[in-house]
C-alpha cells in the first residue's frame, strides 16, 4: 500500500505518536509497511499533518519544501523558555501592544527573513538535538536560518496582549521564533500560545480526518501518490529511455531546470530533477 493520509492531528499529541497510531491501524489489517509523517508539528500545535504510507514515506524531502498556512494564537508581554504555553515563565513586560503597532512593524518579518531556532527545537548541535540540550539546563549557539514568509495578517484581537494571526510560509520557519522577533521589534516579550496548521501544500484542514475517523475505514482514507503530486510538471519518455532513467543513468533533454514527475503506464514512477539540461531521477515510486 502507498499513498498519504492528511491526519488532523489533535493538541497533545505528538508528530512520531500520531504515526504509531497509523501504522497500528494498517497493522489491524495485516499491512506492515513504513509510515511517516511529512513534517513535524509540535504537540502544542494542531491541525494537518500529512502522513506518508509505503514508497509515499519517500517524499519526505519533497513536502519539506512546500507553502505551509497556519493559524497562531501570540502573547505578548509574557516569554517561556519553550516560547509556547508549555514552558516556564522567564520574562515579563508590562507593555501592551496595539495591532496599529504590530502592524506597523510585520512588514520587516515579510520575504526572505533570518531566523534563529528556539532553544527547545529538534536542530541537531553537535550531534545533540538543541531541546536535549535545554532539558539538561544548558544553553546553545543556534545559527541564523534563512526562511520565506509570504504573508503574516493580524485576523483579531482577543484581549489587551493576545492575538490571533494567519502565517504562510514557507519550509523551516519556526512560528515560535517569529513570536519572539515580533515581540523583540515591539520591545517586549511574548509567546505562542496556540497553532492550528491549515494547510502543508496540497493537503487542507477541511480535508483531514481524525484518527477516530480513519480508524472507520483506513482504506478509504488513503489518498493517491498521483493525486497529491498532481500539481507537478511531468516529462514523458519512450520506453528505452525510462528504462536507462530506471537504472540509474542521466539523459540530455531540452527541458528547464526543475523537479518533474515521470510516469509509468499512468502510474507515478519517480520524481526526476533537470539541471543543465540532463535529467536524473530522485525518488523511486514504483
Amino acid at each position: 500500500m502507498n499513498g498519504f493520509v492528511n491526519l488532523l492531528k489533535p493538541v497533545g499529541l505528538s508528530s512520531s505518536e500520531a504515526v504509531v497510531k497509523v501504522k497500528r491501524l494498517l497493522s489491524d489489517i495485516g499491512i506492515k509497511t513504513a509510515v511517516g509523517h511529512m513534517g513535524t508539528l509540535d504537540p502544542l500545535a494542531c491541525g494537518v499533518l500529512p502522513v506518508g504510507i509505503g514508497k509515499a514515506t519517500r517524499l519526505f524531502d519533497y513536502f519539506l519544501k512546500k507553502k505551509k498556512e497556519y493559524i497562531a494564537v501570540f502573547k505578548f508581554g509574557i516569554e517561556t523558555d519553550t516560547l509556547d504555553s508549555c514552558g516556564k515563565i522567564v520574562n515579563m513586560n508590562d507593555k501592551i501592544v496595539s495591532k496599529d503597532e504590530i502592524n506597523g512593524i510585520l512588514p520587516k518579518f515579510i520575504g526572505e527573513i533570518y531566523q534563529i531556532p528556539p532553544q527547545y527545537s529538534a536542530v541537531s548541535v553537535n550531534g545533540r538535538r538543541a531541546y536535549d540540550i535545554a532539558r539538561s539546563g544548558k544553553s546553545c549557539e543556534l545559527k541564523a536560518r534563512r526562511v520565506s514568509v509570504d504573508n503574516i495578517e493580524v485576523l483579531n484581537r482577543n484581549s489587551d496582549n493576545t492575538f490571533t494571526f494567519d502565517i504562510k510560509c514557507g519550509s523551516g520557519v519556526y512560528i515560535r521564533s517569529l513570536v519572539r522577533d515580533i515581540a523583540d521589534e515591539l520591545n517586549t516579550v511574548g509567546y505562542m500560545a496556540a497553532l492550528i496548521r491549515k494547510k502543508s501544500g496540497l493537503f487542507d484542514i477541511n480535508d483531514s480526518e481524525t484518527i477516530e475517523e480513519i480508524s472507520d475505514d483506513i482504506n478509504a482514507s488513503i489518498i493517491s501518490i498521483d493525486k497529491i503530486l498532481c500539481d507537478m510538471n511531468t516529462a514523458d519518455f519512450g520506453r528505452k529511455d525510462l528504462e536507462r532513467l530506471k537504472n540509474g543513468s542521466m539523459l540530455d533533454v531540452d527541458m528547464e531546470d526543475g523537479e518533474y514527475l515521470i510516469k509509468e503506464n499512468g502510474n507515478a514512477l519517480a520524481l526526476a530533477r533537470v539541471q543543465s539540461g540532463t535529467i536524473k531521477l530522485t525518488v523511486r515510486l514504483l
